[in-house]
């Protein structure tokens, strides 16, 4: 092992993502000692559970996940790719976003599905502050006036008064 694989100790879920099996690499004890990640890629339940009772008060049948990540984490994963010169694999927010997406799916027993274009709802994850936020499609109503039989279109005013 050279001296730049020493620097990177990953957690399971990134060095799954990145595709580094058994690349001798150090496993990192817990997900707080991750070079990319720091502990981000951990348990998504607390996070799932948000997202779902945020669109409880939404009528919709398409949704996204957007996610922000806390700061430098993606310059991490860049640099370990530059570094062992990895090709292709995921990003670890569109990883991360796809799993919560999943669970979401999963916790409305698939009455709602993923749309990334033209969604009902679009579901905001900061994953530094963790919270979430939660946007949906405008609606539109459309309408036409119809003026009722025998009411006059013009306007009458009083006789007596004039008003």
């Amino acid at each position: 092992m050279d001296e730049s694989q020493k620097e990177f100790p990953l957690c399971g879920f990134c060095r799954e993502r990145q595709g580094l099996g058994g690349r001798g690499l150090p496993q990192a004890g817990d997900e707080e000692r991750c070079f990319i990640c720091e502990g981000v890629s951990g348990d998504l339940g607390g996070i799932t559970e948000k997202v779902l009772s945020r669109l409880k008060k939404y009528e919709f049948k398409t949704f996204s996940i957007g996610l922000m990540l806390p700061h430098g984490v993606q310059e991490r994963e860049d640099t370990l790719r530059s570094e062992l010169k990895i090709r292709g694999g995921e990003t670890i927010k569109s990883e991360l976003s796809g799993r919560i997406a999943k669970a979401v799916v999963k916790g409305t027993r698939g009455r709602k599905k993923v749309d990334r274009l033209h969604p009902d709802a679009t579901v905001l994850v900061d994953m530094g502050n963790d919270t979430v936020e939660v946007t949906s499609k405008p609606l539109f109503l459309y309408g036409r006036y119809t003026k009722p039989r025998g009411v006059p279109q013009r306007i009458l005013f009083c006789e007596g008064c004039h008003g």
